[in-house]
């Protein structure tokens, strides 16, 4: 009993030192002073990749820019929110690309949608301008292919992933949001001739008609998608998305490796690494759903997918005599203002320290990300050093062997020879 009252007597101290902190260094806003800024955004706007039954739109006529592809509302969105960041961070950001780096999802629409951010914030000037023809930075965007990017994408190869996200998408939960809409899901198999079984298919059904709508001048609605149906398709996308990423275990297997380089490189900002902290910014572009994943871990969701374009933003600030802070804003709408996070894992203050902030989103990382996704299997005699030390081993009785059996016959030709001198 005594040990339970020392031991909540110090998690209540340790606990009021933070939330002094914290409020401490919202007290000294004056004088903190911004260290590394770092992005998530998902893609701009892009036309569909998977069309469904019976879709009048479905011919390639109606997407100049081809499937899946960025599209100019998109390209124009994204160009905005780099003018946008550099407006807001004009006296942190300087036009020199060494202090930038950018990482993309390998995909057409990530990759530009990076270009064109990075584009939106830094020119070429001073020491980097080249040409009076154009203001364009080059910036090196990083990306690996999508099978082996475990950061930035959920479809990497990871099969515990995916199993996980099978069984939530089965789950009684996600079949109670099915049954709860059924006449709607009714409605659609009969006049579409689309069965939709779950609610990653519903997601995918609502999304092209969403794209369609919004870019196809001559769009007429069928008769059949009413506002109410509209309305139902985007409740059930919205579940869907949330419910497919709501355990911890996909959380951890998803967001692992982002939140391991986001602690790597603001912990090398802090102690002042010779290669890495020299960055000023980071930029990640990333899908809807890595980035809801991201939102949910830091318990900062709103339950709705993430439009284009939507963005995390997360500060490293330094507060004089009281160390490293973390702010962070959800640009949920890239023509209004971003909002300020209250973080529940920082008793719900709109700035945290870097200790906590990191302590906290180490509880998703993994030490072996690929072992936990079930990439690695236990070694076998045929994949492993016990093969190379077994036949290793074999070579050398086989040598030990040889030798013997020549000393031997030397041994006996000499014998030989001795007597037939005698």
């Amino acid at each position: 009993m005594i040990s339970w009252v020392y031991s909540t007597i110090i998690h209540y101290l340790i606990f009021s030192h933070i939330v002094e902190d914290s409020i401490a260094a919202e007290k000294d806003s004056a004088v903190k002073r911004l260290e590394l800024l770092t992005i998530v955004h998902r893609h701009g706007e892009r036309t569909p990749y998977k069309f469904f039954k019976n879709d009048p739109y479905s011919d390639p006529k109606y997407w100049p820019d081809g499937e899946i592809q960025l599209i100019k509302p998109g390209r124009q969105r994204m160009y905005q929110l780099g003018k946008s960041i550099r407006e807001n961070y004009s006296n942190f950001l300087e036009d020199n690309p060494r202090q930038v780096y950018a990482r993309s999802s390998d995909a057409d629409r990530c990759i530009e949608s990076s270009e064109l951010v990075l584009h939106g914030i830094f020119k070429s000037k001073g020491h980097w301008f080249y040409s009076n023809d154009t203001d364009y930075l080059p910036i090196p965007i990083h990306t690996v292919p999508t099978a082996l990017d475990g950061m930035l994408t959920i479809d990497c190869d990871c099969p515990e992933s995916s199993q996980e996200k099978l069984r939530l998408l089965n789950s009684k939960t996600a079949k109670q949001v099915t049954h709860q809409y059924s006449d709607t899901l009714n409605l659609i198999r009969e006049k579409t001739g689309n069965d939709l079984s779950n609610l990653n298919d519903i997601s995918d059904f609502y999304t092209t008609l969403t794209i369609e709508e919004e870019n196809i001048k001559d769009f007429k609605r069928p008769d059949w998608y009413t506002d109410k149906v509209k309305e139902e398709l985007r409740i059930m996308s919205d579940n869907g998305l949330y419910i497919s990423s709501s355990s911890f275990e996909i959380l951890r297997l998803r967001t692992s490796n982002f939140f391991a380089d986001l602690r790597h490189r603001m912990h090398a900002k802090i102690s002042g690494d010779s290669k890495l902290g020299g960055l000023k910014f980071l930029s990640y572009s990333t899908h809807d759903n890595l980035l809801a994943s991201i939102l949910i871990a830091l318990d900062i969701f709103d339950h709705k997918v993430p439009p284009y374009g939507a963005t995390l933003v997360f500060e490293l600030i330094h507060v004089p005599s009281k160390g490293h802070f973390v702010q962070i804003y959800y640009w949920k709408d890239t023509e209004k203002e971003a909002d300020l996070m209250s973080l529940s894992f920082c008793n719900n203050q709109m700035i945290c320290s870097y200790d906590r902030f990191s302590r906290y989103i180490s509880t998703y990382i993994v030490d072996d990300w690929q072992a936990a996704c079930g990439l690695k299997h236990e070694p076998s005699l045929w994949s492993s050093g016990i093969f190379v030390a077994l036949v290793a081993i074999l070579a050398l009785i086989i040598v030990i062997g040889l030798v013997w059996f020549m000393a031997i016959q030397w041994y006996g030709v000499r014998r030989q020879y001795e007597v037939i001198r005698s």
